[in-house]
């Protein structure tokens, strides 16, 4: 993966009940063996490989914009919880 994707070292498939791998991948890792969670829905492998690379390129993206437009609406609501003080909020 690290040689068409940029910071992507792998996706993690998933396994069926006897514990062989399918061509499902439910979270992607980077160079640096961070795991983040596909944002929406998990992501499949299959057909022509140039289909799904360029498929799995848009589900990245669309994950990662996800995650920040999430953290973005955080930040922008911050003020209204004065229940969580910010370094709760920080962490979370």
């Amino acid at each position: 993966m690290m040689d068409c994707f940029n910071g992507l070292k792998t996706v993690i498939f998933k396994d069926d009940e006897q514990g062989n791998p399918l061509t499902t991948t439910s979270t992607m890792m980077s160079v640096d063996d961070e795991q983040v969670k596909w944002f929406f829905n998990d992501f499949n492998c299959v057909g022509e490989v140039e289909e799904w690379l360029y498929n799995l390129d848009l589900h990245v993206k669309l994950t990662l914009q996800g995650y920040l437009s999430d953290a973005k609406s955080t930040a922008e609501n911050w003020d209204i919880d004065p229940e969580k003080p910010r370094d709760i909020w920080i962490d979370d």
